[in-house]
């Protein structure tokens, strides 16, 4: 007869699981997850979003073990403080950056009043010529940021700058892979 072995630990991922479609955390996880913890199961998440983009899911849910974001890319604490991260060597990642793009697709809903830059990290790009009312796809390669080294090793965020004002609804953000480089565009 098999022996059964207890249960010491539940993973869940976060969207669909434990947030609905609103990203709203659940009552009924928030109860289930209870039900662990009043068991003696530990309970622990993981998602492909950044551990802060988690954060509003730690004191609900009393968290007290690693969280994994970025999909197991960065393993933090529940304070935010690095466990363990996994990075692409600065060598690999500075010949990657010469064939991948970064692509933001998004709808401009009325012509910017100034110049706007698409910032990553703490680099920025002019893009004021790339944009016209209406759907838009941004490409940019990934080496015209001064910091694109940094990029694969550090979890940043992407950010769209004016002098002036700027009605826009992002709709996707990706890093997409090329055959051959391209230039950045300037003002």
């Amino acid at each position: 007869m098999a022996q059964r072995q207890k249960i010491s630990l539940v993973l869940a991922d976060v969207d669909g699981t434990l947030v609905n479609e609103q990203k709203i955390l659940t009552e009924r996880a928030q109860k289930a997850v209870s039900a662990l913890h009043a068991a003696g199961i530990r309970f622990a998440i993981t998602s492909g979003r950044p551990p802060r983009g988690m954060a509003m899911l730690f004191e609900p849910l009393h968290l007290e073990t690693p969280i994994a974001g970025f999909n197991g890319g960065l393993f933090v604490k529940p304070d935010l403080s690095i466990i363990e991260q996994k990075t692409v060597p600065a060598d690999i990642a500075r010949e990657a950056n010469g064939a991948m793009m970064l692509s933001v697709k998004l709808k401009i809903n009325a012509a910017p009043t100034g110049d706007v830059a698409m910032g990553v990290g703490v680099s920025t790009v002019p893009v004021t010529k790339l944009l016209k009312t209406g759907d838009v796809t941004l490409t940019v390669p990934l080496s015209c940021f001064a910091n694109s080294q940094d990029l694969a090793k550090t979890p940043s965020v992407l950010r769209l700058a004016t002098s002036g004002t700027l009605d826009i609804s992002v709709y996707d953000v990706r890093l997409i892979e090329t055959k051959t480089g391209a230039a950045c565009p300037m003002d």
